[in-house]
């Protein structure tokens, strides 16, 4: 479900759906607690929600992939979430803010 979505976001027109199918794959994943299906889903869905210009759900969605990859020590996707973080206050113009999380995402990638 996740894979599917994915190849979704790369298309502009096809973001409503992808969304919407992340957002059943994460609420899957959830129910069943299958952690590594929170983390991608939270991901993709904060990148689409970044595209949308919806800072808010991002940041909340970058947020819950980031603990979920922690209690695992999954260190790809704690990049991932910091990177995307980084985006939303490059884009929100918190300069100081987006510059941390850039730094902290590539300390995650040279784990």
């Amino acid at each position: 479900m996740v894979s599917a979505a994915e190849s979704f976001l790369q298309v502009e027109d096809s973001f409503n759906r992808a969304i919407k199918i992340l957002k059943e794959a994460y609420f899957q994943s959830n129910q069943n607690n299958y952690t590594i299906g929170i983390i991608k889903s939270a991901n993709l869905l904060a990148d689409g929600y970044l595209y949308l210009v919806d800072y808010s759900n991002a940041t909340s969605k970058y947020f819950i992939a980031m603990r979920h990859a922690e209690s695992i020590g999954d260190s790809v996707s704690m990049a991932k979430a910091y990177r995307g973080l980084g985006l939303v206050k490059f884009n929100m113009k918190q300069w100081a803010d987006a510059i941390s999380n850039f730094n902290t995402s590539r300390h995650f990638n040279a784990l």
